[in-house]
């Protein structure tokens, strides 16, 4: 295999991973949620080129610090909000022509500090025919008040 081949096949097994990516749709980046509140939480995933096996997602929140502000998804999840199963499907019908995604009901604890805190989910699936794990991480900042 040459390195023109080589590079080629790399660059499509990168693009077909990233493409299996998830993302938060609802609530926005800096959107307003309140202590006790329920909210839902969108999580779309665009279709993929290859075959893909959802397994699960973890929604958690995390407050940010004054002091070292936001931190990473990948530094723990201090509230978990929802913990299971992940099917994302085309609404029917579909007017708007929106990608998959499930929507999840969950509620902000009550004793959640005001200020800005990270929406994370942690995106757990099985990719190609070898069904090779994956994991991927995605958030939004949201302002408690």
């Amino acid at each position: 295999m040459n390195f023109a081949t080589t590079l080629f096949s790399v660059f499509f097994f990168i693009a077909s991973v990233l493409s299996q990516g998830v993302r938060l749709s609802s609530p926005t980046d800096g959107q307003t949620v309140s202590p006790g509140q329920q909210i839902v939480v969108s999580v779309t995933r665009p279709p993929t080129l290859s075959s893909s096996e959802e397994v699960a997602v973890v929604l958690g929140l995390t407050t940010c610090s004054t002091s070292t502000g936001c931190p990473a998804p990948t530094d723990g999840l201090a509230h978990v909000l929802y913990n299971g199963p992940y099917s994302p499907a085309y609404p029917d019908p579909n007017p708007a022509h929106l990608q998959p995604h499930q929507n999840f009901t969950v509620a902000i604890p009550a004793d959640m500090q005001q200020g800005k805190a990270v929406l994370s989910v942690s995106h757990f699936a099985l990719l190609g025919a070898a069904l090779i794990p994956w994991t991927q991480f995605a958030n939004v900042t949201v302002d408690v008040q």
